[in-house]
C-alpha cells in the first residue's frame, strides 16, 4: 500500500470552497484603479451565516460555470470594499418556447433585510481577495484555479483595507513552486526572492526512492507543508505545481500544539511502519512565518537527478527480464518491507 493515502474529498471541499466547483467559475467584477476587472474572491459568502441564512431559492445556479448563482459587482471607496450590485441570469420564456436570457438586479432588501439599498459597505467580510491581471498561464478546469502573469492580493478585515501585495508568475521559473506558496511567501518582506534554503527536506523527495534510507535508518528529518486535522487522521499537504502533482502525508501520531488548520508547518519527524504502508510520527511541528516556502528551492536539481537515477534502474531492471520494460521491477519506497 502506497505511503501517502489520498487526502479525502470532503476534506478539500472545507479547505478550498472553489475547489467544490468542478467547472472553472465565473469571477465577480471589481472597479479597481479606475479599470473593470475580474475578482476570483466570493466575499458575499461571508455574509451567510445562521442568522443570516443564504437564500438559495433567489440564489439558484443557472450554469456549470456559476454555482453560487451571481456575480456581485465591487468597488473600493475610501479604503473600504463595496458592493454596488448583486446580479443573476433571468430567463424570459417566449410563445415559441425560445425565450431568452438576461441580466436581473437582485434587490439588495432580498439578502440584507429591509430597506437595505446598494451601495453596501462589506463590514462582514475578513478575508483575502485575490484579482488576476495580465494573460492566462495556466488553466485549472476547477473553481478559480488558473494561473494569471501577476495576481494582486488584498487583505480585508471587517471591509476595511489592511494591506495589499502581488506575486509576479514566470513559468518556467515557478514550474516547481505552487499557487498556493507563492501567495504565502509574497506575504514576507522580500517575498519574489525568500529561497530559506537549509537542511530541510522537501516533501516532495519522499515520494522516491530517497525515503529508502530514511526507512531503514529511522533517522528524524524536517519537512514542511500544509497541515490539516482530522478526527481520525491528520495530514501535511503538499499542493500541485504545474510540474508535480498534490500528495498528502499521513501523520499518525502528532504532538499536543496549537496549529490553525491550512496553516504552512514545519514538522520533524520520522516514518514507523504500519500494518500497510508507513506513517509519520511527528515529534516537533511549528508555524512558518511569510516569506519562508514549503517547496525548497534546491527540488528541482535533485528531482531531475532522481528522475535519471530511476529511469537507469529501470532500463537495467529491463534488461534483465529480455528487455519487458512494462515488468521492470521499479524500486517502490511505498511498499511495506518484507
Amino acid at each position: 500500500m502506497k505511503l501517502l493515502q489520498t487526502l479525502s474529498f470532503a476534506l478539500l471541499m472545507l479547505a478550498f470552497p472553489a475547489a467544490a466547483y468542478a467547472t472553472a467559475q465565473a469571477g465577480e467584477q471589481l472597479e479597481y484603479e479606475g479599470e473593470a476587472t475580474e475578482m476570483f474572491s466570493t466575499p458575499l459568502e461571508a455574509f451567510f451565516s445562521e442568522e443570516n441564512p443564504r437564500p438559495n431559492d433567489l440564489l439558484e445556479a443557472t450554469s456549470t460555470a456559476n454555482w453560487r448563482g451571481y456575480i456581485g459587482h465591487w468597488k473600493f471607496e475610501d479604503n473600504k470594499l463595496v458592493l454596488t450590485g448583486l446580479y443573476r441570469d433571468h430567463y424570459h420564456p417566449d410563445e415559441e418556447g425560445d425565450g431568452k436570457w438576461s441580466k436581473e438586479l437582485i434587490p439588495a432588501d432580498k439578502i440584507f433585510g429591509d430597506d437595505a439599498e446598494y451601495p453596501i459597505d462589506a463590514t462582514w467580510f475578513s478575508g483575502r481577495l485575490r484579482i488576476p491581471q495580465g494573460e492566462m498561464i495556466r488553466y485549472v478546469h476547477m473553481g478559480f484555479g488558473s494561473q494569471y502573469e501577476k495576481e494582486v492580493f488584498i487583505e480585508i478585515k471587517d471591509g476595511e483595507i489592511i494591506r495589499k501585495f502581488e506575486v509576479i508568475y514566470d513559468a518556467e521559473r515557478d514550474a516547481f513552486r505552487s499557487q498556493s506558496d507563492m501567495q504565502w511567501v509574497a506575504l514576507g518582506e522580500g517575498a519574489a526572492n525568500a529561497a530559506d534554503a537549509n537542511d530541510w527536506i522537501d516533501g516532495r523527495l519522499l515520494l522516491t526512492p530517497r525515503v529508502r534510507q530514511l526507512l531503514e535508518s529511522g533517522e528524524k528529518f524536517r519537512t514542511r507543508g500544509i497541515f490539516f486535522s482530522g478526527e481520525e487522521l491528520s495530514h501535511l499537504w503538499i499542493p500541485d505545481t504545474p510540474k508535480t502533482p498534490a500528495e498528502q502525508l499521513p501523520i499518525h501520531r502528532l504532538p499536543e500544539a496549537e496549529i490553525a488548520q491550512g496553516s504552512h508547518v514545519e514538522v520533524s519527524a520520522h516514518f514507523y511502519k504500519l500494518e500497510e504502508g508507513y506513517g509519520l510520527e511527528v515529534e516537533s511541528i511549528k508555524s512558518l512565518d511569510p516569506g519562508e516556502t514549503i517547496h525548497h528551492p534546491d527540488f528541482p536539481g535533485e528531482w531531475n537527478d532522481l528522475q535519471e537515477a530511476m529511469k537507469d534502474q529501470q532500463g537495467e531492471a529491463g534488461q534483465d527480464d529480455g528487455g519487458d520494460s512494462d515488468s521492470a521491477p521499479v524500486d517502490c519506497p511505498f511498499a511495506p518491507s518484507e
